[in-house]
């Protein structure tokens, strides 16, 4: 019987839905891209070093359990680095009306 409550993890997708509205300029589209840098760059390390700790288990609850981990961290990374680039970015256009 499938777990029912494993469709509320895709519920942390639709904050994404926000970008959908916005439009792209360079600066925007620089953010995106280093923010899917660092997310990648986590990805392939924490995934790496998951795969190998995992090689050495036999157990596969462990390989499950890292590759849903990898993949949440990595999100995340994305999520706080272009939220960052654009708090970051407000920020200085609000320093700018002030003068």
């Amino acid at each position: 019987m499938k777990n029912k409550l494993s469709y509320l993890g895709f519920l942390g997708f639709f904050a994404f839905f926000y970008y959908g509205k916005v439009t792209p300029d360079e600066l925007f589209r620089l953010h995106v891209k280093n923010a899917a840098t660092r997310a990648f760059f986590t990805w392939l390390v924490i995934g790496t070093i998951g795969y190998c700790v995992t090689m050495m288990t036999d157990n596969v609850a462990y390989l499950r359990f890292l590759n849903v981990m990898t993949l949440v961290i990595a999100l995340l990374v994305f999520a706080i680095s272009l939220e960052r680039a654009e708090q970051r970015e407000k920020k200085g256009l609000l320093d700018e009306d002030e003068d």
